[in-house]
């Protein structure tokens, strides 16, 4: 009986040891399951964010041809009303460009995702760093700048061009309806003077956006290779 009772305690002991090991081996396949899965989620963000950041960079650089051609038309008109004498062929075309400007539109889409997943998806933790930095950072502080000028422009700018330009076509062809008034329009000079330091100031931090964006598409380019 005691031999009988010893065998029945280690098998009992034996088929306690099978099921411990049965669940660790369980709970091992699903934690790999799992970080599998949030391994291919994160590398899915990634990839959408890639995408998102050509686009972005796409609209950046040709807002930036934008503000540049604002910026030349600007210049060339100052010319004008410092010197009576200055003539140029395209000057229609600078006075039709005096005003325009572009909005910065971001697609953000992957960002959002990121946000609701939890940002802790992301395992390069330089890269989760740049990724914050660009979105809550730099795309708020483009947008904010862009809202300024903007304020600028409808408050102090646009009321001077409705009064003093005739517009054949709103951006190849204006003309002043009295140069002479506008050259000796102090306020008008000034304004114009003021809204190319704006121009100026947006210019080059749309160049600076644009090398830390394109950064970004290169470090989570590179994440994306060295993953698959």
């Amino acid at each position: 009986m005691k031999n009988q009772s010893s065998k029945y305690f280690k098998y009992a002991v034996g088929e306690i040891i099978l099921v411990v090991i049965g669940i660790l081996i369980a709970l091992q396949i699903n934690n790999w399951n799992t970080q599998k899965n949030t391994s291919n989620t994160e590398l899915e963000i990634l990839d959408l964010m890639q995408k998102n950041l050509n686009s972005d960079l796409e609209d950046m650089k040709g807002n930036l041809d934008f503000y540049k051609i604002r910026q030349r038309a600007t210049i060339m008109v100052l010319k004008k009303l410092t010197d009576p004498a200055f003539e140029n062929d395209s000057l229609p075309y600078s006075y039709a460009n005096l005003g325009l400007h572009p909005y910065f539109i971001e697609i953000t889409s992957a960002y959002e995702n990121l946000k609701s997943i939890g940002f802790e998806i992301i395992k390069n933790d330089r890269l989760k760093e740049n990724i914050m930095h660009i979105y809550s950072n730099r795309y708020q502080w483009i947008e904010n700048l862009e809202n300024d000028h903007s304020n600028f422009y409808k408050t102090k700018l646009e009321s001077l061009l409705i009064e003093n330009f005739i517009h054949e076509s709103l951006t190849d062809n204006a003309k002043p309806i009295n140069i002479k008034e506008l050259q000796n329009n102090h306020v008008f000079k000034e304004t114009l003077k003021y809204s190319l330091g704006w121009l100026t100031y947006i210019i080059e931090r749309y160049k600076v956006m644009i090398i830390d964006v394109g950064l970004l598409k290169e470090q989570i380019n590179t994440e994306l290779e060295e993953r698959k």
